[in-house]
């Protein structure tokens, strides 16, 4: 029996950069031999062990003598830098497709069996993002023929999903989405034309993934049903529904009244939860007068300091009457005194 620690870990190691978890392919024992030493059995299409007391995965390659086998699982994988073992025991480099090699060269170059799974085509963009590497031209082939193919229709949108949120929690995630829009896969994930890519990359990147998502799209003016297609989580909607409302009427909010102001933050929500607003306040910065997003952050939180609790006790009747004035005459006094001040 032959233990070789295989993917993501042997790659970063070879770079030089910390990964946290080990994947293991064992070869030349059978799975009766892995139960009875204790480890757990939990792969359906593959056997899969659990580490009895570390918790690590294990792919138990049956059949084949030990060389072959090992290939052979690495020649199923997406990408030449992550075909390659360590020996576990020798520290030997398995890398029978040059994984290496293009690792030193910086380039992300697919495996033969590369076009079973599409998904692989976002895994490249995201690797490319990570490591500013370049692709190799006979990828970015494959990747457009794919592309142009539909076969991202046939994914379940979950894993899509997924994959798009590792995508943008990467540092140089724009760089992605633009090798993505380059090769055609944009269409297919977002349902529109092309994306509105933002000027200032280095702000951009600096985004949260809600933000980024925001930024890439809000010009399509999606609906709930588009959410729903794109399996959107609900508190990236609910940002972004907050942007839409904010980013169509920012240009009148600084010359609306005090009242006029109120129903406006009543339209876009703001009342419901401050956290969504301050959640996308960095992309407002990035795309509105900055005057602007200090006004109606102010105007929120001067709003805020009402007592809804109080005067709903002392007031039976025309309660939101009260509130709403309350906030109106919080705003008259919060942004008079801070105009004053500024004068």
């Amino acid at each position: 029996m032959k233990l070789y620690i295989v993917g993501g870990y042997v790659r970063d190691t070879l770079l030089g950069k910390p990964h946290k978890d080990k994947d293991y392919v064992i070869v030349g024992a059978m799975q009766a031999d892995l139960i009875s030493a204790g480890y757990k059995l939990v792969g359906e299409d593959f056997p899969v062990f659990i580490h009895p007391t570390t918790g690590d995965q294990y792919t138990l390659i049956e059949g084949g003598d030990t060389s072959s086998a090992l290939i052979g699982d690495l020649a199923r994988r997406d990408i030449t830098i992550n075909a390659m073992a360590l020996n576990n025991n020798s520290g030997e480099l398995i890398d029978p497709f040059n994984g290496k090699q293009d690792l030193a060269n910086g380039i992300i170059r697919h495996m033969p069996l590369f076009a079973n799974d599409p998904l692989r085509i976002l895994r490249v963009a995201r690797f490319a993002a990570r490591y500013d590497f370049s692709v190799a031209k006979e990828t970015t082939e494959l990747m457009q023929v794919m592309a142009a193919s539909g076969i991202l229709q046939t994914l379940a949108k979950d894993r899509i999903w997924t994959e798009l949120e590792k995508i943008l929690s990467e540092n140089n995630s724009l760089k992605a989405c633009k090798l993505l829009d380059s090769v055609g896969v944009i269409t297919q994930i977002f349902k529109y034309a092309s994306l509105t890519f933002p000027e200032n990359e280095k702000a951009f990147n600096e985004l949260s993934i809600s933000n980024k998502f925001i930024a890439l799209t809000w010009a399509f003016d999606y609906s709930d049903s588009d959410f729903s297609d794109m399996r959107v989580p609900v508190k990236v909607q609910r940002a972004y529904r907050l942007y839409l409302r904010v980013r169509k009427n920012y240009d009148t909010f600084d010359s609306l009244d005090s009242s006029a102001k109120v129903n406006f933050l009543m339209a876009i929500g703001a009342f419901n939860d401050m956290s969504v607003f301050a959640d996308i306040c960095p992309l407002l910065n990035m795309a509105c007068p900055k005057a602007m997003v200090m006004t109606l952050g102010l105007a929120i939180a001067a709003a805020k300091t009402v007592d809804c609790e109080y005067i709903s006790k002392n007031n039976a009747n025309n309660i939101a009457s009260a509130i709403f004035n309350a906030r109106v005459n919080a705003i008259n006094i919060n942004l008079c005194v801070i105009g004053e001040g500024n004068a």
